[in-house]
């Protein structure tokens, strides 16, 4: 395309677009996650051996080691409640939903219904190698478990009442990190319903961990179709290394990084971010319900 021809589209696209549908998704901003046993903070957890028993206590963190980038949920959560207050066609809150003997569990990596490999470690925080079922899972500490207290939303968050909730990692042998779908692609949460169902055309994504949970389901957002944001300061990273990389991926794939005035003004004017109006042109349509190019050829 001409670049003429394309700045004469990205501009009346701009008018074309005022009628998209935007929906806030705010992932996992749980109470294991804020302040429980897989704290996302300015600690990392390290194991010690006390009496012959594995004992999980809480250092201070190193850079370049789990939990380092220093970010604390908590700190986040007035700019979580900013974004709740703004007129989104429609809000979901995702909760990781775990049986108590979850395979990213340390604490059941031994267990019968799993194998690990004969060369594989089990160590927190490190990659363990399973031959049953054939995967491999990063180890974390007990957390979000189905119907206690960590799995819980932080009490400081205000939740509207027309929020939808959806659940994710609930079977027992797979951990989901994206909300969309579980780390092998195969089971899927209601959210890509949800998201069909209210005709929604781009999502603006925010929580808990910014280099994980929240960077696998923008990148799925994407990859499904959807325009796609994250609030970077509505959201808090676990390690220094995986903020960087994830920062980099958004770039790479047209993936607005935002914080919470630029979505408050985005929202107040609709003027929405360049890259969805270059994706809107060079893909010619939001979405199979939108026809984007009707619009484009009448603004024209």
């Amino acid at each position: 395309m001409h670049r003429n021809v394309e700045d004469i589209l990205l501009k009346t696209s701009k008018d074309a677009l005022k009628e998209l549908k935007v929906a806030l998704i705010i992932v996992d901003y749980q109470v294991d996650f804020a302040t429980g046993s897989l704290a996302i903070s300015d600690r990392c957890f390290v194991i010690h051996c006390q009496n012959g028993e594995v004992v999980l206590r809480l250092n201070h963190a190193r850079q370049g080691t789990a939990g380092d980038a220093g970010e604390d949920p908590v700190a986040r959560i007035p700019n979580v409640n900013r974004l709740l207050e703004l007129p989104f066609n429609t809000i979901i809150i995702t909760k990781d939903w775990h049986p108590a003997d979850h395979i990213s569990f340390l604490s059941a990596a031994r267990n019968g219904d799993r194998r690990l490999a004969a060369n594989s470690t089990a160590e927190m925080f490190g990659k363990a190698y399973f031959v049953q079922p054939k995967r491999e899972q990063v180890l974390y500490p007990d957390h979000c478990v189905a119907n206690t207290h960590g799995a819980e939303l932080v009490p400081e968050m205000k939740v509207p009442e027309r929020a939808i909730i959806v659940l994710k990692g609930l079977d027992t042998l797979v951990d989901s990190y994206s909300a969309f779908m579980d780390n092998e692609g195969q089971g899927r949460s209601e959210l890509f319903e949800v998201l069909k169902r209210e005709g929604i055309d781009a999502v603006v994504v925010c929580g808990l961990a910014y280099d994980i949970c929240v960077f696998h389901t923008t990148k799925d957002a994407r990859n499904l179709g959807f325009y796609a944001a994250t609030v970077r300061d509505a959201s808090a990273a676990f390690s220094s290394a995986g903020a960087t990389e994830a920062a980099k991926y958004h770039i790479d794939e047209r993936i607005k990084e935002m914080t919470t005035d630029d979505v408050e003004l985005m929202m107040k004017t609709r003027d929405w971010p360049e890259f969805w109006l270059q994706c809107a042109v060079k893909e010619g349509k939001i979405n199979s319900n939108n026809n984007l190019m009707e619009s484009l050829k009448s603004s024209s």
